[in-house]
């Protein structure tokens, strides 16, 4: 669990130096700070969208609203509502998303970021099968030995070693 001042000093990090189109961003972030009862509940995650109760806060590179509250299917961008739903709702996780230019250059959002257990961030929906994959890792790893032995095979002749040439040639003809 990240502690409350490592928040704050990211949240003040985000005040200061992060442009959002609307002065509510703002005012709600502030609001998350100034009430430690609530911080206490705040996850920075990823996918906000995903969870039961969760806020995004998007810079003015995002074509996205500058903050929008999800509560499970129902999502809103209205910064009173938001705001009371923060307030009546403290006891409860908060999710909160901050997307932000370079994001992942900065160590104070690195600091704070949390897995955030609605959303699987490892599973992928892959358009291949396994036997697919593995011919595929197969074929990269029968390259790599061949571009191996094809190095060792070019040593040999620099060396004038006509047994090794012959032993590494076979290994090229069995494939």
């Amino acid at each position: 669990m990240i502690n409350l001042e490592t928040k704050k000093q990211f949240m003040q990090w985000v005040m200061e130096n992060v442009p959002f189109r609307e002065r509510e961003a703002y005012w709600l972030i502030d609001y998350l700070m100034g009430h430690e009862n609530i911080l206490e509940k705040v996850r920075i995650v990823e996918h906000a969208e995903t969870t039961p109760r969760g806020l995004r806060f998007a810079d003015n590179t995002f074509d996205l609203p500058p903050f929008e509250m999800y509560k499970y299917t129902i999502d809103f961008d209205n910064a009173e509502q938001i705001f009371h739903e923060i307030r009546m709702n403290s006891q409860y996780d908060l999710f909160v998303e901050f997307l932000f230019k370079d994001q992942w250059k900065n160590e104070l959002y690195l600091g704070v970021l949390e897995d955030n257990p609605h959303y699987s961030w490892n599973v992928y929906d892959l358009d291949y099968s396994s036997d697919e994959m593995d011919k595929f890792l197969n074929g990269l790893e029968k390259e790599f030995h061949e571009k191996q032995i094809r190095l060792k095979l070019d040593a040999a002749l620099e060396k004038k070693d006509v047994k090794l040439f012959e032993k590494l040639s076979g290994y090229l003809l069995e494939d």
